[in-house]
């Protein structure tokens, strides 16, 4: 049997949408932060990097220094954190087969979308356009992704999915183990 990390979902707060897609992780070759990089260089959406800088080469970086719409904040505090959930557009998810990813369960706790790629635990967890969107996590499926965001939203609460995951659940499921 699995048991998930818990988190305190009361942490997380939906408060609207200032019109940023936001990648919460390590600027890494396995989060797929590359394709990422690329699909909001080159549209209008908005897209803001919270994340310790990883392994990816300096291309990248320069992409991102050069992108008007891509706002790089490097590592952020718990607090930053937080209020970039809150008030971002969507997630945008892209690490390759991601054991857990906790990610995804914080941004649906602040009731965001997650547009992860088809894979890994992430992949399990969205229920397209319920919660958020899958894509094959190259530059032009998260660019098709954020399109069918952008064109329907999600039908569902995203929060509704996150209980799962909640202290009180683990207590529970860590007392009938």
């Amino acid at each position: 049997e699995v048991l998930y990390p818990p988190v305190d979902l009361s942490t997380y707060e939906d408060r609207g949408d200032e019109g940023f897609y936001l990648h919460l992780g390590r600027l890494d070759e396995e989060k797929g932060v590359p394709a990422v990089v690329e699909a909001f260089a080159g549209s209008d959406h908005r897209l803001v990097l919270a994340g310790g800088r990883g392994d990816v080469d300096e291309a990248v970086m320069d992409r991102i220094r050069r992108a008007d719409a891509i706002d790089y904040r490097g590592f952020v505090d718990e607090a930053e954190k937080y209020d970039l959930l809150a008030t971002c557009r969507a997630l945008v998810f892209n690490g390759r087969d991601e054991d857990f990813g906790i990610v995804p369960i914080e941004a649906n706790a602040s009731g965001k979308a997650v547009l992860t790629r088809d894979e890994g635990f992430p992949a399990l967890f969205v229920d397209e356009g319920e919660n958020g969107y899958r894509h094959d996590g190259s530059v032009k499926g998260i660019r098709e992704a954020v399109d069918r965001f952008e064109l329907a939203g999600i039908v569902g609460d995203p929060r509704d999915e996150v209980e799962t995951f909640s202290v009180a659940a683990f207590e529970s499921e860590l007392e009938t183990s």
